[in-house]
């Protein structure tokens, strides 16, 4: 039990590791200790463990700032991973033998020609799998494991986190800024969350992971499979960045202590100590590649702002954007991840929306909301031009943050490839009857998109799911996925979308409950 707060009804979380970044060559593992000191990594390739390798990744007594978390990137001066490859590992503290955990990975492909002919890529959004006394849901649970055996089945290579991996805000009466319960929470002497220090927010945030962690499927998820996150709102606060009130100082305080500790707990995964330091990075965004295919990870909450002159994303963050389609322009497949879908709210109910008072809404955190549209716009624009380009490469928007899946296909009427859109959400919350109807309306609301001025415009179609698979879009608790298909090297690949939900109450298999035929 920790000595700083109430835990909600689970021992907050105090070892843990998980597989982040994986390349041809080497793993990126991190780890959550329970003291400072020497933590040991061994790997070895599966079923040969007495030929293993062996790194030290050091937590100094200062680790208490990190929360005892800290990465490694294996091999680490040794000797180099083999490709497409499976690799188990451990990490062990060496001041008392306690193991922090172990897990496992596939390396990825050397070159494009190496690609599998068949894999899937995983798609997830908001974990938040607590009732509002606390307790876990054991629904929730019976849905991580359908997850993990259906990415076991499905050839899963890596799994895309795209937001709200943990609840500052929900529960409601467990929420950092219910006053009434901020206020049992200790050694903190202020009234109310933002009026902390930034270290002090930090420390908040960090004990919140080890609640929201400590969730014997959830870990196991992250240490079997590469699991590479972005932060979304939730990790911070609904709605972050789109109400001019968060642009003060003490709301700044905030935004920042929560970002240092999605560093400390996720970010650390995809990116090295040397690009953090003592530094907060600017933006969290990154890039990768699989075989032929390219993805683009895109951070929608650090650089947001709203009101006159708002943002979404960044100068900088379109420059390494365009940058890294130019690089990638030889892939059969880009996959751009955007935690709030680009294709959501309708421009007219933006609009009717936007005079109505911003307490308690979401409409105001879309893409076609006030200042937000010019981003959008450019977004598209930036698409719609690379697309032109490079006919024969597939464009794929991964998302989250809505509570729904469904999957999209945006035609545009000048002509051009089309692209295409999936949304995956929730995995492990439970979302109302009645707020999955309205969700299901207002995603079937969509049917084009438009710049201003009407320079650009698309039509937006669901995608029909083959027989007995089209529940798109689809309510409950669910992960997407993304099958590639490349019959043979060099060939151009044919991508199928998937959802999949869970069998029952009381059954944790998975289900398919949507299929797209191959596109």
């Amino acid at each position: 039990m920790t000595d700083r707060h109430p835990s909600f009804q689970v021992e907050p979380l105090e070892t843990m590791v998980a597989v982040g970044m994986v390349s041809p060559d080497a793993a990126r593992i991190w780890v959550r200790a329970h003291r400072p000191g020497s933590v040991r990594l061994r790997w070895w390739q599966q079923n040969q463990e007495e030929n293993c390798g062996e790194a030290t990744v050091e937590i100094p007594p200062a680790g208490r700032r990190h929360d005892n978390t800290a990465a490694a990137t294996l091999p680490a001066g040794g000797e180099a991973l083999m490709p497409l490859t499976r690799y188990s590992f451990e990490a062990v503290h060496d001041s008392d033998g306690r193991q922090l955990g172990r897990g496992s990975f596939e390396t990825f492909p050397a070159s494009d020609d190496e690609t599998p002919e068949r894999f899937t890529i995983g798609v997830t959004s908001c974990h938040q799998p607590f009732l509002p006394n606390g307790e876990i849901r054991p629904d929730s649970s019976r849905m991580l494991t359908a997850v993990k055996r259906c990415m076991r089945s499905r050839n899963t290579k890596f799994l895309l986190m795209t937001g709200d991996q943990m609840y500052a805000d929900f529960p409601e009466p467990l929420s950092l800024f219910n006053e009434k319960y901020f206020q049992r929470l200790e050694p903190y002497d202020k009234a109310r969350l933002r009026d902390c220090s930034v270290e002090t927010i930090r420390r908040i945030y960090q004990d919140r992971y080890r609640i929201f962690w400590n969730h014997r499927e959830w870990q196991q998820l992250q240490s079997e499979y590469p699991c590479l996150p972005i932060l979304d709102d939730h990790d911070i606060l609904d709605n972050w960045g789109s109400r001019p009130i968060y642009q003060t100082e003490e709301w700044q305080n905030v935004g920042q202590g929560a970002r240092w500790a999605y560093f400390d707990y996720q970010g650390k995964r995809v990116h090295s100590a040397e690009d953090g330091g003592d530094t907060l990075r600017d933006s969290f965004h990154y890039h990768f590649c699989y075989g032929n295919t390219a993805t683009f990870v895109m951070d929608l909450r650090s650089n947001r702002t709203a009101g006159e002159g708002g943002q979404l994303y960044s100068p900088q963050q379109q420059q390494d954007l365009e940058d890294f389609l130019k690089k990638t322009a030889n892939k059969k497949v880009i996959f751009l991840v955007l935690s709030v879908p680009v294709i959501h709210l309708p421009r007219f109910i933006a609009k009717f929306v936007a005079k109505l008072p911003h307490t308690g809404e979401d409409f105001s955190d879309r893409w076609s909301s006030g200042a937000h549209i010019h981003d959008r716009d450019r977004m598209l624009k930036i698409l719609r031009a690379h697309s032109l380009s490079h006919p024969s490469q597939k464009i794929v928007l991964l998302s989250g943050d809505i509570h729904i899946g469904c999957a999209h296909v945006i035609t545009w009427r000048a002509g051009g490839p089309d692209i295409y859109q999936l949304i995956s959400s929730p995995l492990t919350h439970k979302t109302p009857s009645l707020v999955q109807l309205g969700s299901k309306l207002l995603i079937k609301a969509n049917r084009n998109v438009m710049t201003r001025r009407k320079k650009l415009e698309a039509d937006v179609r669901l995608i029909q799911g083959v027989e007995g698979f089209r529940q798109n879009p689809y309510g409950g608790r669910n992960i997407g996925m993304v099958e590639v298909h490349t019959p043979s090297a060099g060939a151009t690949p044919t991508i199928t979308f998937l959802f999949y939900g869970q069998k029952g109450n009381e059954d944790d298999e998975p289900v398919c409950v949507y299929q797209s035929p191959p596109l």
